[in-house]
């Protein structure tokens, strides 16, 4: 409800697609066959309006700060001429920024501004299962806080810059901001990767071996034991958009299937789509008493 009163138009009609709404959650068929299209609906969408919450009293200033330091990075880091496009910041994201334009970007006066954005980074939708494919599929996004609104490329520089500083010892008082900080760069990851291959799907550069395909697989599983969903089947549903057609195809969404036949049946998938059993390295020490020895728990955090 906060979302929608804050991203309406006031002055024409404006149409959403808000999954919540929109498929009936307790209808099994139903729920099967949108969450099997939720990836051609996130990429033929205009733009996915993503809403981070409600704002507080330093939101104005951090939206202030991520602005001005997004163009302060355009003008340090100077091999690419602007970050607004998904190849520009590919680069951004696989440059090693110099020592001292890090210092620059971290200097005593913008620490605090750097502290609220780490902030930022810790709001719940960072944390959702169901947000990585959404972003990842998505040709173009906005972020919402209250009444503010910030292009998806500008908090796409910032993170990369951010984890950058983090690791070097940059923000190291940051409670929790390694962890907050490694979400949001994988989710980035996630779309930089898809972004590019929508743009080879044409090319022989987008063909997959099984190898690489189970092991993209495996890498999305593992990232979604570290976020939350309501249904722990959703660690497994939300990411098949992303992982290899062969993959989706072994398996469709079922929701008559209990949590512990979708985990095992990932397991299965990847296995007989590699012809590898190195996922069982992703077990936890104690797996649910249910459980087969062999199959990770996704709700838990993977061990390797």
């Amino acid at each position: 409800f906060s979302a929608l009163s804050h991203i309406q138009f006031e002055d024409r009609p404006r149409m959403l697609w808000i999954d919540a709404i929109c498929i009936d959650q307790d209808n099994i068929n139903e729920r099967n066959h949108q969450v099997e299209s939720m990836g051609e609906i996130y990429s033929n969408c205009q733009k996915a309006v993503i809403w981070l919450g409600v704002k507080d009293n330093q939101t104005e200033s951090v939206v202030d700060f991520i602005k001005s330091t997004f163009e302060e990075i355009e003008q340090k880091v100077t091999a690419r001429p602007q970050y607004r496009d998904w190849a520009d910041l590919t680069w951004l994201y696989n440059s090693h920024i110099e020592e001292h334009i890090i210092e620059e970007l971290f200097r005593p006066e913008l620490l605090a501004g750097w502290r609220c954005f780490g902030l930022v980074l810790q709001r719940t939708w960072w944390t959702r299962a169901w947000i990585v494919q959404e972003f990842a599929n998505a040709p173009d996004a906005t972020f919402h806080i209250g009444e503010f609104s910030i292009d998806w490329a500008l908090i796409s520089a910032l993170i990369t810059v951010f984890f950058w500083g983090v690791h070097r010892g940059r923000l190291s008082s940051v409670l929790s901001s390694i962890a907050f900080s490694n979400l949001a760069n994988e989710l980035l990851f996630t779309r930089l990767a898809r972004q590019h291959e929508k743009s080879t799907e044409n090319s022989a550069v987008s063909k997959q071996s099984p190898l690489q395909a189970g092991l993209r697989f495996m890498m999305l599983l593992n990232g979604q034991s570290f976020r939350k969903c309501r249904d722990p089947r959703d660690k497994i549903y939300s990411i098949l958009s992303l992982a290899d057609a062969s993959v989706s195809k072994a398996l469709p969404p079922d929701y008559s299937k209990s949590a512990r036949w979708t985990h095992v049946a990932a397991v299965r998938t990847y296995i007989n789509i590699s012809k590898k059993l190195d996922i069982m390295g992703c077990s936890t020490v104690e797996p649910p008493a249910n459980y087969p020895s062999w199959c990770p728990d996704w709700n838990m955090e993977p061990r390797s």
